[in-house]
């Protein structure tokens, strides 16, 4: 497998408007070129499956976390993680994203979101959805999460 390739600031922000757009056939040519870095991140930490997930875009999730070389545990500049972002979404997409992250093999149920300004120490996506009435499918959440740790 040869390394990932240097890409540039505007290959970067097509492939993450792809996704965050839903366009799944942008991102479907983009990450099947072998040397092409899924993980890729921009300086403000915006990486393809925050995007695809905080815009509930189903197929694109589903298409990132079948690639060979995802990571499903990067953070955010925020300290959030997929998972973390997945717990905030409404509706039966929402439910249906955490599942599906929930299901990938690497996926830590247990991540952390480290002391950021007023945040609190050490936040998992379980203590997230227990401490946050708002969470919006609180106790599908609670429950998968439960069922992973």
């Amino acid at each position: 497998m040869k390394p990932p390739n240097k890409m540039n600031e505007t290959t970067i922000r097509k492939f993450l408007s792809a996704c965050r757009m839903g366009k799944a056939d942008v991102v479907r040519s983009m990450i099947a070129d072998p040397n092409f870095d899924v993980n890729v991140r921009l300086p403000g930490g915006q990486w393809a499956l925050r995007e695809a997930v905080e815009n509930v875009k189903i197929d694109i999730v589903e298409m990132l976390l079948a690639h060979p070389r995802i990571d499903v545990n990067q953070i955010d500049l925020a300290w959030d993680s997929a998972l973390h972002r997945a717990v905030m979404i409404y509706g039966g997409k929402g439910k249906q994203i955490l599942e599906m992250l929930l299901a990938h093999p690497d996926i830590n149920v247990n991540i952390t979101r480290p002391r950021h300004f007023a945040m609190v120490d050490g936040i998992t996506p379980l203590e997230y959805a227990r401490e946050h009435a708002h969470v919006p499918n609180r106790a599908h959440a609670i429950e998968h999460l439960l069922a992973r740790s």
